[in-house]
């Protein structure tokens, strides 16, 4: 299951009507181009708090009030249609933050507007305004909505209220989205950062630095790394990492790193190895993963550096990538790797409307309530975790969890499943995946409240050890090209206290692994024969584990 998009306008997908706005929220209307298209001359990847132009006494105003059931001020996102074209405005006051992110080498910039939760917005409308379309979001737990006002003289006023109907949060789960790189040099901008995370139901982000090839230094430089560069706060966590990148090994993830690993670019070379740099991390107290699903690796050592225990988790979706294939055959050979997600903005920036700018797409750790940087590290290393770009995942099994493992006695047993796929979005489908397969189970729909769910129940013989997940599909995401979706990490069933072993997958892998030390041994790239011969030796090591797993 692979999805890759290539840069495109945002599209819009709503229309507003005030009696069935949700249900307005999900049609298409097509495609257009953001208000903001030229791109000043500068080149990286960049983010600006922008500055509001000072607001003209004779353009129309719009005062935008967006609160809770209890009337108070609500932070959130929001986007205006102005005479049925988009608009970005360039005043929205001090009860706003627009936030301008910008990938000038894929040409993709977005202006995104965020109410603090601090008061009215008041909105500069172009010369002429007569009617405004408002739509607004607030993560994934609160139901998206939208109103249109018209314009009398030069005042449009609208007060929007936000319901949630999830609170993930009460039960200990962070929501998090892995995979961020904006430069963090300004300790000023710290509240800014913190307040874009409330309105975006986001507890937690990893912001990554990187090099990227041709360029000058650091991408998404960060102020400090460790303790030092963490932010906890408000129940918030915003953790400095590292993305190392060989275009042949492929990408990693260094999650809580305390110092840069260079070179962090491998230009040239194939020194160091992921393997080892994986390592180095862990030495730091950070957790490392396989990024992007292990696709933009030419000769990616991903399966090598999780069979090895050196990747502790494997990155199944960014804004455009979803891939689990090698992630299911690392499982059936009894390699219990999280799943993790994140946005990789400001790659792929665009959104529709009902969706997050930040944690557009999000992974959901069961970390406690308040936690820090080694609470959340170890939820993940646990497992207890799911990812989605939309619809909410509840899996029980045997009264475990995601991460749990459910204990059958020799002879196998039956084990009991419970999964419900929720969203205030339409939903297509929730699968129960059985050791990397499909299984045919009965499916209830239900819709209450606003609220659709899809739920399944079902008894799973095991006479083996393996394991099981759920996973689902949901809203079509127009800016995507591709359905919201939504996994859990697995839960493993061991019968008889066996390992999970499937010798069909372990034989895959070892022919995969075998065909890359060959890559490495004649064309890589290293400072001496010690360097090769070193990886040489890397692969050696995953490959005994694997035929160890094949008998």
């Amino acid at each position: 299951m692979k999805t890759l998009h290539s840069a495109r306008p945002r599209q819009f997908g709503n229309t507003f009507n005030s009696i069935t706005v949700l249900a307005m929220l999900a049609v298409t209307l097509g495609s257009w181009l953001p208000a903001h298209t030229l791109a000043p001359p500068r080149q990286g990847l960049l983010h600006e708090f922008a500055t509001d132009a000072p607001l003209d006494p004779a353009v129309p105003v719009l005062r935008l009030d967006i609160v809770g059931p209890d009337g108070n001020p609500l932070a959130a996102r929001f986007e205006l249609r102005v005479d049925n074209r988009p608009y970005d405005p360039a005043t929205i006051g001090p009860h706003g933050v627009r936030f301008i992110s910008e990938h000038t080498g894929k040409h993709q910039r977005l202006q995104v507007n965020y109410a603090l939760g601090t008061g009215t917005l008041e909105v500069g409308l172009p010369a002429g305004a007569r009617r405004v379309e408002v739509s607004v979001a607030r993560g994934l737990e609160y139901r998206p909505t939208g109103v249109a006002v018209g314009v009398t003289g030069r005042l449009a006023e609208a007060r929007m209220e936000l319901k949630a109907w999830s609170n993930l949060a009460a039960s200990g789960w962070v929501a998090t989205d892995e995979h961020l790189h904006y430069e963090r040099l300004d300790p000023a901008d710290d509240p800014r950062w913190l307040a874009i995370f409330e309105a975006e139901g986001l507890q937690c982000g990893h912001f990554l630095v990187l090099r990227r090839k041709g360029a000058n230094g650091l991408s998404a430089r960060q102020r400090a790394y460790g303790p030092q560069g963490t932010i906890a706060q408000r129940g918030k966590l915003i953790i400095p990492g590292e993305e190392f990148r060989d275009n042949d090994q492929g990408h990693i993830n260094l999650l809580g790193i305390h110092e840069i690993i260079e070179p962090v670019l491998n230009i040239g070379t194939n020194w160091p190895a992921n393997y080892d740099v994986l390592m180095q991390a862990r030495k730091q107290g950070a957790i490392g993963g396989v990024a992007h699903g292990s696709l933009l690796g030419a000769h990616s050592t991903g399966v090598v550096d999780a069979v090895l225990g050196a990747a502790e988790f494997w990155e199944i979706a960014n804004s455009n990538i979803y891939e689990v294939e090698r992630w299911y055959q690392l499982m059936n050979c009894g390699f219990a790797l999280p799943p993790a997600a994140g946005t990789d903005l400001p790659n792929y920036p665009f959104r529709d409307s009902w969706q997050p700018f930040l944690g557009g797409v999000r992974m959901y750790v069961r970390a406690g309530a308040n936690a820090g940087a080694d609470e959340w590290q170890e939820g993940l290393r646990r497992g207890e975790v799911f990812v989605t770009s939309g619809p909410l995942l509840r899996l029980r099994a045997a009264d475990r969890g995601p991460g749990g493992t459910v204990q059958l006695p020799v002879g196998g047993g039956d084990v009991n499943v419970d999964a419900e796929l929720s969203s205030p979005l339409k939903l297509q489908r929730i699968e129960l995946v059985v050791n990397g397969k499909v299984i045919p189970v009965k499916v209830d729909r239900s819709e209450k409240n606003g609220i659709h769910s899809l739920r399944l129940s079902s008894i799973v013989p095991f006479a083996d050890s393996g394991w099981l997940a759920v996973r689902g599909t949901g809203e079509r995401i127009a800016a995507m090209e591709c359905d919201a979706m939504a996994h859990t990490a697995a839960i493993r069933v061991l019968v008889g206290g066996k390992p999970i072993r499937n010798s069909t997958d372990a034989r895959a892998l070892i022919a995969l692994a075998r065909g890359e030390m060959a890559h490495y041994r004649d064309e890589g790239h290293y400072p001496t024969s010690v360097e090769r011969d070193r990886v040489q030796q890397i692969f050696q090591q995953a490959i005994a584990l694997l035929e160890a797993r094949a008998k």
